[in-house]
C-alpha cells in the first residue's frame, strides 16, 4: 500500500487500482477544523474543467486537528484509504488527477498521476519515453524524488554506477520540511538513463522540469533578432533622412540658381531701359 500525503511538494504516481492512504496532518501552530469526517474528493481535468470522479461516504461530525506538538495526546492527523476508483467502484483510467480537501482555514489541493506503464514517471515524460522514435540520447531536465532524508556521497556514487555520469544539485528532505521524507535531485538525464533510473528502488518519482532555459535562449535569440531588426530600422531611417537632406539641398540649389538667374535678367533689363 502506498501512502499519499496531502500538501507535499511532489506529484505522486500510482498504478491503476493501487490501494493508497490519503493522509492529512496539521503542521500549523493552531488547530484546523474539517467540516466532516471525510471532506475530501478527487477530480480530473476535462474539457469543461475539473470534474469530480470520487467522493467518499462521510458523516456530519466535524473533526478538529490539533498542532503537531499535541501528537500522541490529541488528534493531529487523519488517514483515509482509497483504491483509486470512481464513486461507483470501477477503476480510474490512467491520467492526471487531484485531491481537494477544504478546511476552515483554506482549501488544499494535491495532484497525482495514475499510470500502469511507468508508475515512477511524471505524466509529462511518459509520451516521450514510450515513443520509440525519440532518441535514447535525448536529454531531459528532470527532478528525481529519492526515498531518503539525506543524500550521501555513497548514494550519489551508487546512482552514477547504475545510471551513468551526470551533474546534480541536491535538496535534502531536512531543507524542505522536518516531516518531509524525500530528497530531491535536480539534474539532466538522457532517455536511456531515465529508463535505468526508474528501475532503482531508491527512486520514487521522476518529473520533467519546464524548459525555462530553452525559453530563455529563445528569448535571447528573439531579443537579438529584435536588436538586429532595430538596428536595420535605424539604418533605414538614417538612409531616408540622408536622402531627404540631399534632396532638400538639391532643391535649394536649384532655387538659388533660378533666383540668381532671375535677378540677372532683371538687372539686364534695367540697364537697357
Amino acid at each position: 500500500m502506498s501512502y499519499y500525503l496531502i500538501g507535499v511538494a511532489r506529484t505522486p504516481a500510482f498504478k491503476r487500482g493501487e490501494n493508497v492512504l490519503v493522509i492529512f496532518g496539521n503542521y500549523e501552530n493552531s488547530s484546523v477544523e474539517l467540516p466532516n469526517d471525510a471532506p475530501w474528493w478527487a477530480e480530473t481535468n476535462t474539457s469543461s474543467g475539473w470534474t469530480t470522479v470520487y467522493s467518499p461516504h462521510h458523516g456530519d461530525t466535524k473533526i478538529v486537528l490539533y498542532p503537531r506538538e499535541y501528537r500522541g495526546i490529541k488528534k493531529t492527523r487523519v488517514i483515509w484509504t482509497w483504491n483509486l476508483t470512481f464513486s461507483n467502484g470501477s477503476l480510474l483510467p490512467e491520467g492526471y488527477y487531484r485531491i481537494v480537501l477544504p478546511t476552515n482555514r483554506c482549501i488544499y489541493y494535491q495532484e497525482f498521476i495514475i499510470s500502469d506503464t511507468y508508475g515512477k514517471l511524471g505524466w509529462c515524460l511518459i509520451d516521450d519515453i514510450l515513443n520509440s522514435s525519440v532518441s535514447m540520447n535525448k536529454t531531459f531536465e528532470v527532478r528525481i524524488f529519492l526515498r531518503t532524508k539525506n543524500v550521501t556521497s555513497e548514494l550519489i556514487d551508487y546512482l552514477h554506477t547504475r545510471i551513468g555520469d551526470f551533474s546534480v544539485s541536491v535538496i535534502n528532505a531536512s531543507e524542505i520540511s522536518p516531516n518531509y521524507n524525500y530528497s530531491l535531485l535536480y539534474t539532466k538525464l538522457q532517455k536511456y538513463q531515465i529508463l535505468k533510473a526508474i528501475e532503482l528502488n531508491v527512486v520514487d518519482l521522476i518529473t520533467v522540469i519546464p524548459e525555462y532555459s530553452l525559453l530563455g535562449n529563445n528569448t535571447s535569440n528573439s531579443d537579438s533578432s529584435s536588436n538586429n531588426q532595430s538596428k536595420d530600422n535605424h539604418i533605414f531611417d538614417y538612409s531616408i533622412y540622408l536622402g531627404l537632406t540631399v534632396l532638400c539641398v538639391f532643391l535649394i540649389s536649384i532655387y538659388v540658381y533660378l533666383r540668381q538667374k532671375h535677378n540677372s535678367k532683371t538687372k539686364t533689363r534695367t540697364k537697357i531701359q
